[in-house]
């Protein structure tokens, strides 16, 4: 019986690993992780809008005198030109949208967004 358990255990973890559970990220998620790295490096910024309708928010970085939308490419974030259809309605440095999503305050002007901490 104690063989059998630990080889059940064991199963467990080659087919499982340690990764409990996997929940994917959204745009508010891959904002502060894009925000937090590049602003190690350039001033940054949180784009608050509506891309296609649904709210969405995106970071910006400062490089060469423009702003550039950042993007997560696995653990690397880079930066790209433009992102079509996304209309910003206003910014927010990192601080402010953090506190934004962790307090749940939402300004008027920007679209509503909700975090659910356990």
């Amino acid at each position: 019986m104690k063989i059998q358990c630990s080889l059940l255990i064991a199963l467990f973890f080659i087919f499982n690993g340690c990764s409990g559970i996997n929940i994917q990220g959204v745009c508010r998620h891959n904002a502060l992780y894009c925000a937090s790295v590049a602003g190690e490096k350039y001033p940054i910024r949180i784009a608050v809008g509506k891309w296609d309708n649904i709210n969405h928010v995106q970071a910006q970085a400062l490089v060469n005198d423009g702003w550039k939308f950042l993007e997560r490419q696995g653990d690397s974030v880079i930066t790209i030109n433009e992102l079509e259809n996304f209309q910003i309605l206003g910014y927010m440095n990192i601080k402010k949208y953090f506190n934004t999503l962790s307090k749940n305050q939402v300004d008027k002007n920007i679209p509503s967004i909700t975090l659910v901490l356990p």
